[in-house]
């Protein structure tokens, strides 16, 4: 299931890619792991899927918004590029998507922030399409150097190192309190704390739980 989500993401299917990713990760629950090792590849595809879910999830809503929020629109393309995808063709793909919608919007500061890490980064037989296209928006970013809107994203920082609630998708700052869900792990602002999650539509958000058992006691 994962891999055939994977190649809708590829082609662009967020819809269908979020039903595909989101089902598996709802199947995890249900396998038993027969020794360490295969409880250790369940949890690995809980994240592997949780991120696939954040990412598509999020794609989906940025599609979803009027020609007006030009600023949000930057603001959740920039989002694509925290998320964790495991394959190198969808991490292109959030920095291109993030580098063209600011572009676009004339945030020029932030459209060369991905457009760099594009040129600087190995991306296989896809670079040679993708790089040249990153380093003409790099050269006429660096000219104008400006943003036309404030955003919340900082573009000299780590993207990795940044946490979008998965409610709202907001950035979670420094100090803000965080809930977690306790099956998927997706983080949320303390104000989710008992909802149900919107990733894996499945556990009680902050809830106190034993943790996740996937081998027989």
């Amino acid at each position: 299931k994962v891999k055939e989500g994977q190649k809708l993401t590829t082609g662009g299917k967020f819809a269908d890619a979020l039903g595909i990713f989101r089902s598996a990760l709802q199947a995890i629950p249900l396998s038993a792991a027969t020794d360490a090792t295969d409880e250790k590849n369940l949890l690995d595809m809980i994240e592997c899927a949780r991120e696939y879910v954040n990412f598509t999830r999020l794609e989906v809503a940025r599609k979803q918004l009027g020609p007006e929020a030009l600023a949000r629109n930057i603001e959740m393309a920039a989002y694509l590029t925290c998320c964790k995808v495991q394959s190198k063709t969808h991490q292109c793909l959030a920095l291109q998507l993030a580098m063209f919608t600011s572009f676009k919007a004339q945030n020029f500061v932030t459209a060369a922030s991905f457009a760099r890490r594009i040129v600087q980064g190995s991306w296989g037989d896809q670079g040679a399409a993708i790089v040249p296209k990153a380093k003409q928006v790099l050269a006429q970013a660096e000219k104008t150097a400006s943003d036309a809107h404030a955003i919340n994203f900082d573009a000299r920082g780590s993207a990795e190192a940044l946490n979008v609630c998965q409610g709202s998708f907001k950035l979670i700052g420094a100090s803000d309190a965080v809930a977690q869900c306790p099956f998927c792990a997706s983080k949320y602002l303390a104000s989710y704390k008992g909802k149900l999650c919107e990733t894996c539509q499945l556990s009680e958000i902050g809830a106190n739980t034993l943790g996740i058992q996937l081998r027989p006691l």
